[in-house]
């Protein structure tokens, strides 16, 4: 992958009988003594006992729960992110000494949010919609061929109220959904809200759960520039990539699209649906194309050969 930035918030609870961590205000972390690159913060969302009774396993943990909201520095590479958790799982074990389940405990009041760009790439104007459901598909495959015990709920618990599933309808327009974009516009970002490590209480599932999350975003950058460079390749006027424009932009879906270029080969591109809506539809008669809404087989001409 590029050059990227990414950054996590881990919203969990704490053991107050052995940390004492300073927790800043919400969205103004102040920085944790000996745990270099990380802030706490502060979130009313986090609450000491289970909003859902059917994921509540345990209770001797609430003797010494404390919220806090857990933020990293901007991150780099996948290495620094890495060490970035290794530096947190120092802190929170004490070097060791305490497996996760004694100091930490991850309920269904908390979440997992990650920051995530590559090189300036703007995810809400390049990717097409059809992307992010194939990216929270490859999220839950990864997640239950692990060996995490509550990959079941942590699935059950992807959707939840202030991480709302995407639709053709909300997904630019609300920030409590499974990708932000709103964070993406101000400069933090696409944030990722969805992921969640309801009920992981060893270390090793934790880096787990990081790597496949980590994984998951490899696989939404290289499926939003598979579509990006097909067509890049092939822009060569302004209509033909306005027209790219209002596909990426619509809603229903398109099966296939067939290309002609002047000069060149029909070259067919398939690898996501394209979203297209009849009011779309009316816009690309305007700029003399010949998408036919009722066709699986869409062809589209770009200009006459010379």
């Amino acid at each position: 992958m590029k050059k990227i930035k990414i950054g996590v918030e881990i919203e969990c609870l704490y053991n107050s009988k052995i940390h004492d961590i300073c927790s800043g205000s919400y969205h103004n972390g102040i920085d944790i003594d000996r745990m270099d690159g990380w802030k706490a913060g502060s979130d009313s969302s986090i609450h000491t006992r289970y909003m859902n009774p059917a994921f509540a396993i345990d209770s001797d943990w609430s003797g010494w729960a404390s919220p806090v909201e857990i933020i990293s520095k901007c991150y780099k590479t996948r290495t620094g992110l890495f060490k970035g958790l290794q530096i947190f799982k120092k802190y929170m074990s004490k070097n060791g000494r305490y497996e996760l389940n004694k100091v930490l405990k991850f309920n269904d009041s908390v979440g997992s949010h990650v920051h995530f760009s590559v090189d300036g790439f703007v995810f809400e104007q390049k990717t097409v919609f059809n992307v992010y459901p194939k990216v929270r598909e490859f999220f839950k495959k990864k997640m239950l061929e692990s060996s995490i015990k509550s990959k079941k709920q942590i699935l059950d618990h992807y959707g939840r109220d202030y991480s709302k599933i995407i639709t053709p309808n909300n997904w630019k327009r609300d920030r409590t959904v499974e990708f932000n974009f709103q964070s993406e516009r101000s400069g933090r970002g696409l944030e990722w809200r969805s992921p969640n490590m309801l009920n992981i209480s060893t270390w090793n599932e934790f880096f787990k759960f990081w790597e496949i999350v980590y994984e998951s975003l490899e696989y939404l950058y290289t499926c939003s520039k598979k579509w990006e460079d097909a067509w890049e390749d092939l822009m060569f006027d302004e209509s033909a990539y306005e027209l790219l424009l209002i596909l990426k932009n619509s809603t229903g879906t398109i099966n296939n699209l067939s290309i002609f270029k002047p000069g060149r080969d029909k070259v067919r591109y398939s690898y996501v649906d394209i979203e297209v809506s009849p009011v779309i539809l009316e816009r690309t008669i305007e700029i003399d194309t010949s998408i036919n809404e009722d066709s699986e087989n869409i062809q589209l001409n770009l200009g006459e050969e010379d």
